[in-house]
């Protein structure tokens, strides 16, 4: 019975380790010490303001409100603001495991 017990446990814990070897070593991009991602895309023939217009309604739909914008700077085109999503992870046995995750998003 105490055999049976342990294999139990070793069981159990074989499978709702959390270290899977998928994830063991990403490389994950750091800034100041901080998750950090970044992309360029080309908008050909569109003008700051036009791009600038556009990004300020992006966080306006995205986040319902503008409340979230900390920097509008229509001359350079820069916004900066922040905002929260709702991230799913894999869990133990498999479940989907909900996360709230602030972000700092900017584009210039």
């Amino acid at each position: 019975m105490r055999k049976l017990i342990i294999l139990v446990f070793i069981v159990i814990a074989k499978i709702t380790f959390a270290q899977n070897k998928d994830t063991v070593g990403l490389q994950m991009p750091f800034a100041n010490g901080e998750i950090a991602y970044q992309k360029t895309f080309k908008a050909p023939g569109k003008s700051i303001t036009s791009l600038f217009n556009n990004s300020r309604s992006w966080f306006e739909k995205r986040y319902n409100d503008l409340d979230s914008v900390k920097i509008q700077d229509s001359a350079n085109g820069r916004i900066v603001g922040t905002g929260w999503e709702v991230l799913s992870f894999k869990g133990p046995l498999g479940m989907d495991v909900p996360s709230r995750t602030g972000m700092i998003i900017e584009i210039n």
